[in-house]
């Protein structure tokens, strides 16, 4: 079901409008910064990717919500990517969960509090750090924000607004062997000014989103 569900959320939220723009009103919640895609740069097609990437959509498309949380973390923070870094690692895993954990059938929303299966968190971990395979630890720092309940194997998170800003897009460029790297920046939504610029490096797997992230730069 939650691969139905992805899909679902891709074609809602990132399939673009003839605009190029999507609205927040398209989103899971209304705080949720729009994505983006450049509209005069054509999708790299590369046929079925594996994972649960529609055969027909962009190698882009599901990949796209890991990055946007993992680059308004790293952005918001002033943090460089680093994988070896359990708070660094968790606080990816926050904002991820925060702004798209809602759209798992089996996410529970009391208030402001999202309970969701551990198996959420563990699907984002694969696609934001290609190095790492389990959890770790919850960090003290994250201690009023996320929770773990061990005999339901949940977790409790306390969800916040996120700060508004457009991610957009270039054309993902394929070096060959299932990696590419993709270019793209974060700006105002009100009078369109970058805020940030960054470079992600992926690698095509079989995980939920059919990548990982490799490494992120910002600019």
């Amino acid at each position: 079901m939650k691969k139905i569900v992805l899909m679902a959320l891709v074609l809602s939220i990132l399939v673009v409008p003839m605009t190029g723009k999507v609205s927040a009103d398209d989103h899971v919640s209304d705080t949720l910064p729009p994505v983006i895609v450049q509209p005069d740069s054509p999708d790299v097609q590369q046929g079925f990717l594996p994972g649960s990437v529609p055969a027909d959509s962009s190698v882009m498309d599901a990949i796209q919500l890991p990055i946007n949380a993992l680059v308004l973390s790293m952005a918001e923070h002033g943090l460089v990517y680093d994988a070896n870094s359990d708070d660094f690692v968790w606080n990816a895993l926050y904002y991820a969960l925060n702004m798209y954990g809602q759209a798992d059938d089996r996410a529970q929303l009391d208030g402001d509090t999202l309970m969701l299966p551990s198996e959420s968190a563990q699907d984002f971990l694969c696609a934001l750090f290609a190095g790492r395979s389990q959890l770790p630890a919850l960090p003290d720092a994250l201690a009023d924000r996320v929770g773990y309940d061990a005999l339901t194997d949940q977790f409790c998170l306390t969800v916040g607004d996120v700060g508004l800003a457009e991610t957009v897009f270039e054309q993902p460029v394929c070096s060959g062997d299932g990696l590419y790297a993709v270019d793209g920046s974060l700006t105002n939504p009100e009078d369109g000014a970058v805020l940030c610029t960054f470079r992600v490096e992926l690698a095509e797997n079989e995980s939920m989103f059919g990548f990982s992230i490799l490494n992120v730069v910002l600019n």
